[in-house]
């Protein structure tokens, strides 16, 4: 993040094969570059600007296969898990259904970040905050081969043997939001080590009821680390490892408490000119406790997962404008939706 200047990034993440960005949590690695967290050495404020559109369409069970087919004799549910909340799909009566899942959604955060001239214990200081807004429709297909009634989520429809049925909700709102006010990082000609809290307070559109919401509805705690190794002096090559920890209060309106999480990135980023960047990276990302409350519905159902990225960078005017292109696949998920993703980002800076 560079000071005293005003960053747009304009990004476009596209064709998922999955539904909702395969986060586990508020934290989401999709779209994150290996330098993209090196506190600036300027001094001031910046503000920046972030466009992410995702689309995904099959979701994966708790062993890692398809979810796209249920059978019932009487009842019958499974759970999906959208955007950190189980969602049941259920059929009643002697039936079987095959389904087909997707979801589209859109999020603008805009990162308004502070560098003042401050140490601790030998560190640079910085502080963040990043309000959001968003998009998101969610779609689900199913047909049956038998007369029955099929819930996803509180919508209930009632099918005729060999007929079919949508469901679809949509909607638009303030995602949650996002303060970081501590952020240090230790300098050395070969290193940056970076330290962070933060946390994500529950203020954007959220309905216990509604399967397409923006906001979580419930307050995490992050803290993340930053390590990048510079094997020259002029950091023209940097590795990085980024490990971040989230553990997640109650929901707002109900005895929920999603599990606690944690997501390993890792990559390499190269300037094969003074102007252009080459990087890869990749994460993995896994919850590591089940859901907890009484009106908890997967107490053991732990998700996963994991993907691998690339990037290219081109200062079209050095130091002041650049364009960022991006390819990211997860080729492993449990109990979360699985895809690709494709970026573009333009940064403009005054």
């Amino acid at each position: 993040m560079l000071a005293r200047v005003m960053i747009f990034v304009l990004a476009v993440l596209c064709v998922y094969p999955a539904v909702y960005a395969a986060n586990l949590g508020h934290y989401s690695p999709d779209s994150n570059g290996v330098r993209d967290y090196l506190m600036s050495s300027k001094k001031g404020f910046s503000l920046s600007a972030y466009n992410k559109y995702y689309a995904s369409d099959g979701f994966r069970g708790p062993g890692g296969s398809k979810f796209d087919s249920l059978s019932a004799s009487g009842t019958a549910t499974k759970y999906i898990n959208v955007g950190s909340k189980s969602i049941p799909v259920t059929i009643n009566g002697d039936a079987s259904a095959n389904f087909d899942f997707s979801l589209d959604n859109f999020m603008q955060t805009f990162d308004l970040t502070w560098v003042p001239n401050v140490k601790f214990l030998g560190a640079d200081y910085a502080l963040v905050i990043s309000p959001s807004w968003g998009y998101a429709r969610f779609k689900a297909k199913a047909q049956a081969n038998s007369a029955c009634a099929i819930s996803v989520g509180n919508i209930t429809k009632s099918l005729s043997a060999g007929g079919s049925t949508d469901f679809m909700e949509q909607n638009t709102g303030f995602g949650d939001l996002y303060v970081q006010p501590l952020w240090f990082a230790w300098r050395g000609q070969h290193y940056d080590i970076g330290l962070s809290y933060g946390f994500y307070a529950p203020t954007g559109y959220y309905d216990k009821d509604s399967i397409a919401n923006i906001g979580f509805g419930f307050w995490t705690q992050q803290v993340q680390a930053n390590i990048f190794y510079f094997p020259s002096a002029n950091h023209s090559t940097a590795f990085v490892i980024r490990p971040t920890y989230e553990w997640n209060s109650r929901k707002i309106d109900e005895d929920v408490q999603p599990g606690q999480t944690i997501t390993f990135e890792y990559g390499v980023s190269h300037y094969v000119h003074p102007r252009a960047e080459i990087a890869i990276l990749g994460y993995n990302q896994l919850q590591l406790t089940g859901e907890r409350g009484s009106a908890a519905t997967n107490k053991k159902a732990l998700s996963y997962t994991a993907g691998v990225g690339a990037l290219i960078n081109w200062w079209i005017i050095e130091n002041k404008c650049s364009l960022t292109a991006k390819f990211n696949a997860e080729y492993a998920t449990k109990f979360n939706f699985r895809g690709d993703a494709w970026s573009l980002n333009a940064v403009w800076i005054f």
